[in-house]
């Protein structure tokens, strides 16, 4: 058997079967409320998704640029080493 607040994770994340489900909010004090807290965690979840979609580009942005730095300074010592300066 679940904990309340299990059935809660599960209710949010869709996760429950309809009888269950139906359990869960039959058991809810304010079944309201417990809809705007729903909404809200999705919301929350929603922009956390995006914001790593995001700091994951910046990082392959910065992993790539780095890269080019270091291929350009050694293909640059390369040459004035080839040609004497």
């Amino acid at each position: 058997m679940k904990t309340f607040e299990d059935s809660g994770t599960a209710w949010i994340d869709d996760q429950l079967t309809v009888v269950s489900s139906k359990e869960f909010l039959t058991s809810l004090p304010d079944r309201t409320a417990a809809e705007a807290e729903k909404q809200s965690a999705k919301q929350a979840a929603s922009l956390l998704r995006e914001q790593a979609m995001a700091l994951s580009t910046l990082f392959l942005q910065s992993s790539l640029r780095d890269r080019l730095i270091v291929r350009r300074t050694m293909r640059s010592e390369a040459d004035a080493i080839q040609t004497g300066r």
